[in-house]
């Protein structure tokens, strides 16, 4: 192939699916959508995804050979600078997953630590909790520390996998810094700071509830409830379902249909609710 096409192979190959506009953004160029037309229509190892030919991937064997010469024959610093760019695309266009693991592979911490708070209540709400977790093992510790969300949302991803034991430093780390405050002075009452300790209470409501301290779980989910803002969909159907539990086991069986009868509310809206929820759905009606 000419050395402008294998330039292009090269450095797209870092993407999974390909477009005209992603590619001219991946390398700076503005003939992707010729180039990946050209390239199918020459059979070069490429597959295309959709039939108006918008959307390819190359074959999985090519694409490894492209990645190993990528290694071999880029520098490091500039393969972190296609990753960004990719980043940057898929954000832009509404795609957090591709834009975070682009993010990562670019060694982009801090980036790739706000796109996971930015995003982390949509994917614990799909449920998609393994993925929430391998994107923060994947920061350094001291990033993970500067973005207290992602901490939070480490927390609710562990203690809906059953980490119980995993989750309650994180929440001290969370609850002491906010304590602290932004500036060691005083505690933080911010609103990002009464939406963390919402989530910590929802937390601790949840596992308060879970070892029969019903007394314990009603005082933090009515704590939790009136910190949380109203878009932490997953912490707020959890709230009437502690509730339920905790007036059921006490015998309060009225306030335990009315709690359980807002969770079915809740759940009514296919739109909204987790999708983890399901089980916990079933127990409680």
């Amino acid at each position: 192939q000419p050395d402008d096409v294998r330039a292009f192979l090269v450095q797209t190959s870092i993407l999974k699916r390909l477009s005209g506009e992603l590619c001219d953004t991946v390398t700076g160029r503005h003939n992707g959508a010729a180039m990946l037309a050209a390239l199918h229509g020459a059979n070069a190892m490429i597959v295309a995804l959709d039939e108006k030919g918008r959307w390819y991937r190359y074959h999985h064997l090519f694409a490894d050979l492209l990645r190993a010469r990528l290694r071999q024959a880029v520098p490091s610093e500039e393969v972190a600078a296609l990753h960004r760019r990719a980043a940057a695309w898929h954000a832009h266009h509404g795609l957090p997953l591709q834009a975070i693991d682009h993010a990562l592979a670019a060694k982009d911490f801090d980036g790739a630590a706000r796109l996971v708070e930015q995003n982390a209540y949509q994917v614990l709400t799909r449920g998609e909790l393994s993925t929430l977790l391998r994107w923060i093992a994947l920061l350094p510790p001291d990033v993970v520390q500067r973005h207290p969300l992602a901490l939070v949302s480490q927390a609710w991803a562990l203690a809906l996998t059953g980490a119980v034991q995993q989750v309650d430093p994180l929440l001290r780390q969370v609850e002491s810094s906010i304590e602290a405050g932004p500036d060691g002075q005083g505690a933080d009452d911010s609103p990002a700071a009464r939406e963390l300790l919402g989530n910590a209470a929802a937390i601790r409501a949840f596992f308060a509830m879970m070892a029969s301290a019903y007394p314990q779980a009603l005082h933090l989910a009515e704590r939790a409830d009136a910190l949380l803002p109203a878009h932490t969909i997953h912490a707020r159907w959890l709230l009437p379902y502690i509730r339920g539990a905790a007036h059921r086991g006490q015998g309060r069986y009225e306030e335990a249909a009315a709690a359980f009868a807002r969770v079915a509310q809740v759940i009514s809206s296919p739109c909204t609710w987790p999708t983890w929820a399901t089980g916990v759905t079933e127990v409680a009606l």
